[in-house]
């Protein structure tokens, strides 16, 4: 580790100052960097950021809350059959979720995509250190991913009810994945308004089908169509963990499998 400055503020305006001149942010992910090579860095931990709380337009969590309390906390496990609980459980051993970050596993482009996956498909909004009172959508922030700080996460509200469905492949149950798909069905009853899916990393897809007032698809019309779309969109390349032919087509089962599980979630409290 080789750091020439180092920071810990108190108030958020100067930590936003001191990265706007170049410093980076300390936030541990779940795979935490060997070394870190950096001119100054900001630490981030008075600046009480480290919570997770229902507030009336949606559920807030902070950047440096801990992932083992996203894993455990009442409030997560609630949304979407407990998708964003499962996700930071998945993401690390007990011991480094206990450290490992919200914020890290955002900025952590390397490391477990399931947090990122899943938070997209919770249609998740971000906010900033310098900009903490406006927020953009996680899939616009994807798509341009400044250097900025994250402050928050927040969960919008839905009148709808929105069923998840995580699923992973690895070389071991608890290793980190090869492949993850996420799929979140927004559902008031007789119809499917909204499907979102989320597959990484290598591909990387995201698919947000906004569906209206069409009646609800069955399993397999929705697995069909899912299927189509990943193939079309689909742009993997081979590496030491899987070659490109296996990933595309890995990426069409485990989003298959995740919609139908969330789809048979609905069905089941929906009858």
């Amino acid at each position: 580790m080789t750091v020439r400055d180092y920071h810990r503020p108190t108030e958020l305006k100067t930590a936003a100052e001191l990265l706007r001149t170049g410093a980076r942010p300390l936030l541990l992910g779940p795979r935490p960097p060997l070394e870190i090579e950096a001119e100054a860095v900001v630490d981030l931990i008075q600046l009480g950021l480290s919570y997770i709380r229902e507030e009336a337009d949606g559920l807030h969590i902070g950047a440096l809350t801990p992932l083992q309390e996203i894993a455990t906390s009442p409030l997560a496990q609630a949304r979407a059959n407990g998708i964003l609980s499962q996700a930071a459980e998945l993401s690390a051993h007990l011991g480094l979720r206990h450290i490992a970050t919200l914020g890290g596993a955002l900025l952590s482009n390397d490391g477990p995509p399931e947090v990122r996956l899943v938070l997209y498909t919770l249609n998740a909004h971000i906010a900033f250190l310098d900009t903490a009172d406006a927020e953009i959508s996680l899939a616009a922030w994807q798509e341009n991913p400044a250097g900025q700080a994250p402050n928050r996460i927040r969960l919008p509200n839905s009148s709808l009810r929105i069923s998840g469905a995580l699923e992973r492949i690895a070389r071991t149950p608890k290793d980190q994945a090869i492949l993850a798909a996420a799929v979140a069905i927004s559902s008031n009853g007789p119809h499917i308004p909204r499907v979102c899916v989320a597959i990484g990393p290598n591909p990387n897809i995201y698919l947000d089908i906004t569906r209206g007032e069409e009646p609800v698809m069955n399993a397999a019309q929705l697995t069909n169509a899912l299927a189509e779309l990943i193939h079309a969109k689909s742009n993997a390349s081979s590496d030491y963990l899987a070659s490109a032919d296996y990933r595309r087509e890995m990426a069409v089962v485990l989003a298959e499998r995740a919609a139908i599980r969330a789809y048979h979630s609905l069905k089941t409290n929906n009858p």
